[in-house]
């Protein structure tokens, strides 16, 4: 394959690879990717004439799952070969181009990582018997773990609004997560990695759970319960060892439920604690 002349990789590079999803985002559509770029040329003015897009299981590309040439010069949200993504699956994009110098040097790798779908959830909804404008639904597990997981994500979606933490520490930097939708069509769920968070021996999971647009006040009329009247939290903690063992903890009646300090919370009245 031509690796592209010495002249071309001095005076092209390729940046700001992305795709069509937020680059801090995980747990992706697995949908077909498409991509975007930019190029930078230190000298004279140099037409894109083709790209190379080239794919990955791996960041060090030893093994190449797909390899595409595109004629032209586009550059805005080209589909990536190598089609949707399996659920949970990583890959490892890189480009160049080709311009009148002959090919670029490959662009910095983008890692797309997809999520999981409604049926890969294995757990089960919790909340409590709560109603609107009550105090907010604490919930809570401990679990054993015999060494720290190499990998962990968590998968999080719920009726109301949510704060999860793991051993203590929140695992988002947002609030009112996972926002509103039209619950009535679809749920939201969220993907975060947690793989700092554990440790081996003693653990413990918890999510504040709240009345947000699900059932809180809403509305011209100042409404609640417009999309229910339970509040609940689905989610599941999946960890992955060195050894390649998977290991799960999932929303379930094994769930402690309490109340805490926040005895009422709404996105237009307030918060009271």
């Amino acid at each position: 394959m031509n690796q592209g002349g010495t002249e071309a990789q001095n005076l092209l590079s390729v940046s700001h690879v992305r795709s069509q999803h937020p680059t801090e985002l995980i747990g992706l559509p697995s949908s077909p990717v498409l991509l975007s770029w930019q190029v930078v040329a230190q000298a004279g003015d140099l037409n894109q004439i083709a790209a190379e897009i080239q794919v990955a299981g791996e960041p060090t590309f030893s093994t190449v799952l797909a390899n595409q040439i595109i004629q032209g010069p586009n550059q805005i949200e080209v589909e990536a070969p190598g089609g949707p993504l399996s659920a949970r699956e990583v890959r490892y994009y890189r480009v160049r181009v080709q311009t009148e110098l002959g090919w670029s040097a490959y662009s910095e790798t983008y890692t797309y990582e997809s999520g999981i779908t409604p049926t890969d959830f294995l757990g089960e909804a919790i909340g409590d018997d709560s109603n609107h404008s009550e105090p907010a639904t604490l919930l809570r597990k401990s679990f054993e773990l015999a060494v720290k997981p190499v990998k962990a994500r968590l998968y999080v979606s719920a009726h109301g609004v949510y704060e999860a933490s793991i051993n203590g520490v929140s695992v988002a930097a947002e609030y009112l997560n996972p926002g509103w939708t039209a619950y009535q069509a679809r749920l939201n769920y969220e993907t975060f990695d947690v793989t700092d968070l554990m440790s081996s021996g003693s653990n413990a999971i918890g999510f504040v759970l709240g009345d947000g647009w699900y059932r809180g006040k809403m509305g011209f009329m100042a409404k609640y319960d417009n999309y229910g009247t339970k509040t609940s939290v689905l989610a599941q903690l999946e960890l992955e060892y060195e050894d390649g063992t998977r290991e799960v903890v999932a929303t379930d009646a094994s769930f402690k439920t309490s109340t805490g300090e926040i005895r009422f919370a709404d996105i237009y009245d307030g918060c009271t604690d």
